[in-house]
């Protein structure tokens, strides 16, 4: 069942009342009779004019005084004026008429001509006979009735708003002796005063009839003496006192279609008993030909009576009935649908039209229970209507070319199906537009402005059953410009992506954006001017981004975007040397890394990696015959270098480090030598990370996988195994290898099971040495991994496993701009040297870079599940081996990352988890001395 629109409040109606103008009053010329009231016009009114259609009147009783023929009106402009009085009778043919702009109907929505009395009535009708009043707004703020009538005959006050403020005692309208057969239709009648709402003293033929009376302290209707009067369809709701009151002779009267509901109880607020407070109250002495009946009278509060008839109480309607033979069509239920479609349309004093001047509606949802020529009026002031709904449509724009013609288009219903008209006015000068709904409800215009500029139009929606609703629009019009899409694609997190598409160049308004993300999901549409969607991939790859834009003139435009995710995958590779300054691999010519030199390096499409979409790389990195100290700092080409590093080395060293790094745009990375001396480099490529890598990672506590102390040392030229094909669907292993107890200088090759070993090495040791390296390496088709020493002695090794890589599945790696997340020495790490055999938590998830928050914010989301770094000691005060974990509360598991000893300076490649609800690892220091640790970050791992 549709909703139906009742009485919320008068203040917050959301429609305009019917009869309201569409645009501004325009005074017509002067004719005979017709006087002009328009103080706005400030120095352009005179109160002495003598042709008000040109200079208006400045106030109401300048322009009353003036109206003292039969047939004169006075038409009064919205503002606020002085109170006025009328002396002047016109006839029944041609009755004196004083009225608002905003014509029938309560002046609800401003602009409106309001009256502010502040020391007496601000409307008297004084001897005065056939006038009539309408479309006022009053405020009383003095103990006198709003509206005084006294002595005269045959008035009318129709559709005022009056509000009563501060606690009073007069009557919000008071009609004297001396008067009868005055009408007072569709009011609104507000105030605390203990006077009531409407009294009547007195006279005969009286109409109080679809007037709204709210009263906190006071009565509704009372007629003390007034004969033959009706009171019909009005609404109360009234605090204290009697809704509808007949006293001291009132005979003969009619109270038909009424809604009262008295809601107090609070006997000491009104200063009466429950008993003196009903809806109805009819005494003894105006019982005789009154009649009641078709009104709503509801039981409220703690109150038992209802009506008072002829000095006896009754709670209901069917007790009434039966003991007078009054209100047996009358309802006690208080409910909205108890008054929709169940008055007598036959009432004496009844209004074809409500309070809003808006025609009966017989409501389809509801049975007629009503009598008369009309079985579905409404009974109360206002009628039941459906309100309008109405949304603009898609194609409306908001932006045009001069000269371009557009559609201008809203969707309405009221919901019964009533027939309704649409008016444009594009606010340019034009005439407005009137047009009518097609089956589905849409009013379409068509439009052209001559001119630039921007203009604020308005369409109004006018149903047959008096509802009104009105939308206002601006449309901005410009030169003619074919529509061009600026679409930027931007990465969004690890698998999300961003499209904001736009056009500044289109004459038109964009009205639907449109965009397809490539991955086989239904494509984001928006009816806008333009479009910002974020997209989250199932996947890590690479995509087609097609969006399309459509204004709305009809015109069409795509544009398509290759995006790959910033989360990538692994692919390993056998291991392969593509860079060596000696022989000149990988450079120009051979020759040493000059002193704050760098090599660019060109990864892709190098050994058959691809030519595009390389985003990280895997590398073993050594600096050999270095003449000073030093370090080396890998970083993607084409950005500033970071303060970070990679391989610390010594002069006559040969030194190797993992190294992960983001690959530049141009698909090239930088080996800065950051030393005062010549190094060479050598860069063996382990894998590389791509969005359409096929291996994700799996990282896990750290596991010892060999030891050949426990077993058999490794002599020079030999290979051991080490066996993985526990981890289901390995591709790649990340370990740690670290060489021990060498009797000759050598290195360690890491390579796959079942193939010839490559030129390539992993950890260089000299004798007696105690070395570890991080290696990235594929695992043999039958699950092992071959280490080889290539040295001039035997030697043990350690390995230990730090996680691996599975085809089809684990953590996508996000490769980040190279930053130093840790760094013990730093005073705003709160850390300091690490103590003998002690374990801290390294921050990392959800931080800002020390001294870098403002330029790179937050770079590792917490949720992280592992990242690839380094780590640098600095400085140890004695021998011993740093373990790093994931901090999740175990402890220190048998395994190691980087041996030390005592005042020496080095660093190790890890790939370590972070804790699940801190986004931390652990790093113990298993020594008898003091350490300072660096951890330098390069991308890190997540689902």
């Amino acid at each position: 069942m549709p909703s139906h629109q009742r009485r919320v409040a008068f203040a917050t109606a959301a429609l305009v009342c019917a009869g309201s103008a569409f645009g501004p009053v325009v005074a017509q010329a002067d004719s005979t009779g017709s006087f002009y009231v328009n103080n706005a016009a400030a120095a352009d009114c005179s109160d002495s004019t003598t042709d008000s259609a040109t200079t208006p009147y400045c106030t109401i009783q300048a322009a009353v005084t003036a109206a003292t023929a039969p047939g004169d009106t006075v038409t009064v402009s919205p503002g606020t004026y002085a109170p006025f009085t009328v002396t002047a009778s016109g006839t029944a043919a041609a009755p004196i008429t004083v009225e608002a702009t905003t014509g029938t109907g309560i002046a609800l929505v401003a602009p409106y001509a309001a009256i502010t009395a502040t020391s007496s009535s601000a409307v008297t009708l004084d001897g005065a006979s056939h006038v009539s009043i309408q479309g006022f707004r009053i405020t009383e703020q003095s103990n006198n009735n709003a509206v005084a009538v006294t002595g005269s005959t045959d008035d009318t006050v129709d559709s005022t708003y009056v509000t009563m403020t501060g606690d009073q005692s007069a009557p919000i309208v008071a009609i004297g002796s001396g008067s009868s057969s005055i009408t007072l239709s569709r009011d609104y009648l507000s105030g605390t005063t203990t006077g009531g709402a409407v009294s009547v003293q007195g006279g005969s033929d009286d109409v109080i009839t679809t007037d709204y009376m709210v009263d906190q302290i006071g009565s509704g209707v009372v007629l003390n003496g007034t004969t033959s009067s009706d009171v019909t369809s009005n609404t109360f709701r009234s605090s204290c006192g009697t809704a509808i009151g007949l006293t001291n002779g009132s005979t003969s009267g009619s109270v038909e279609n009424n809604v009262a509901q008295v809601l107090s109880t609070q006997p000491t607020l009104c200063g009466a008993t429950n008993a003196d407070e009903v809806s109805l109250s009819v005494d003894a002495a105006s019982a005789s030909g009154t009649s009641a009946d078709y009104n709503d009278m509801a039981l409220n509060g703690s109150r038992t009576e209802v009506y008072s008839w002829a000095g006896t109480f009754y709670s209901k309607s069917a007790a009434l009935d039966a003991a007078t033979g009054q209100g047996s069509h009358d309802s006690n239920l208080s409910t909205a649908t108890a008054s929709i479609d169940s008055a007598n349309s036959d009432a004496p004093g009844e209004l074809s039209t409500d309070i809003l001047d808006r025609p009966r509606n017989d409501d389809p949802d509801v049975a007629n229970t009503g009598t008369g020529t009309f079985g579905y009026y409404d009974r109360g002031d206002e009628e039941t209507v459906e309100s309008i709904s109405n949304a603009p449509a898609a194609n409306w724009p908001e932006q045009a070319p001069v000269g371009g013609v557009g559609t201008y288009a809203v969707t309405a219903s009221d919901g019964w199906g009533n027939a309704f008209t649409c008016t444009y006015d594009f606010g340019d000068g034009s005439a407005p537009v009137t047009v009518t709904p097609d089956a589905s409800g849409m009013c379409s215009a068509q439009h052209a402005f001559s001119a630039t500029g921007s203009y604020t139009g308005s369409v109004r929606i006018d149903s047959v059953n008096g509802m009104l609703a009105e939308t206002a629009f601006t449309v901005k019009v410009v030169a003619d410009t074919p529509l061009t899409p600026n679409v930027t694609v931007a990465a969004q997190g690890a698998e999300g992506v961003q499209v904001d598409a736009e056009t500044s160049t289109d004459g038109w308004t964009i009205s639907k954006c449109s965009v397809d993300f490539g991955d086989g999901t239904a494509p984001s549409v928006a009816n806008v001017t333009g479009c910002l969607f974020d997209h989250t991939y199932a996947q890590p790859g690479t995509y087609t981004v097609t969006t399309t834009l459509t204004d709305s003139d009809g015109n069409q435009r795509t544009a398509t975007d290759t995006f790959s995710t910033a989360a990538t995958e692994f692919t390993p590779v056998t291991p392969t040397r593509i860079l060596d300054t000696r022989s000149g691999t990988g450079v120009a010519a051979a020759g040493a890394v000059a002193p704050e030199g760098q090599v660019r390096l060109k990864i892709a499409g190098v050994d058959g990696l691809p030519s595009t979409g390389v985003t990280a790389v895997a590398l073993n990195v050594t600096a050999t015959e270095a003449t000073k100290s030093g370090v080396i700092t890998a970083c993607p080409d084409g950005s500033a270098l970071p303060g970070v590093s990679n391989v610390d080395f010594h002069a006559d060293q040969n030194v190797a480090n993992t190294v992960i790094v983001a690959v530049g745009a141009d698909g090239y990375v930088d080996l800065a030598n950051v030393s005062t001396g010549k190094t060479h480099v050598i860069a063996d490529l382990e894998g590389y990370y791509s969005a359409t890598g096929d291996s994700g990672y799996h990282s896990i506590s750290p596991t010892r996988v060999l030891d050949t102390r426990k077993t058999a040392v490794v002599p020079a030229g030999s290979t051991v195994k080490v066996k993985l094909s526990s981890y289901a669907g390995i591709s790649a292993a990340m370990f740690n290898v670290t060489v021990v107890d060498a009797t000759g200088n050598g290195f360690v090759t890491a390579a796959p099971d079942g193939g010839a070993t490559p030129a390539t090495s992993n950890v260089n040791y000299l004798a007696g040495q105690t070395v570890p390296n991080e290696v990235v390496v594929s695992v043999g088709a039958d699950g092992y991994v071959d280490f080889t020493n290539s040295g001039k002695g035997q030697a043990d090794l350690v390995v230990d496993l730090d996680g691996y890589f599975t085809t089809g599945s684990g953590d996508y790696f996000v490769p980040i701009d190279p930053e130093r997340s840790v760094d013990s020495r730093n005073s705003l790490d709160f850390i300091g040297a690490l103590g003998a055999d002690e374990t801290i938590p390294a921050e990392i998830a959800g931080v800002c870079p020390p001294l870098d928050c403002a330029t790179k914010g937050i770079e590792i989301p917490m949720g992280a599940s592992a990242v690839a770094a380094n780590l640098t000691v600095v400085s140890p005060t004695a021998n011993g081996f740093i373990t790093v974990f994931p901090a999740d509360g175990s402890t220190a598991p048998t395994a190691s990352v980087l041996n030390f000893l005592a005042g020496q300076q080095t660093q190790n490649a890890i790939t370590v988890g972070l804790g699940s609800t801190n986004g931390e690892f652990d790093v113990d220091n298993a020594s008898k001395g003091l350490t300072q640790v660096v951890v330098d970050v390069f991308g890190y791992y997540g689902s």
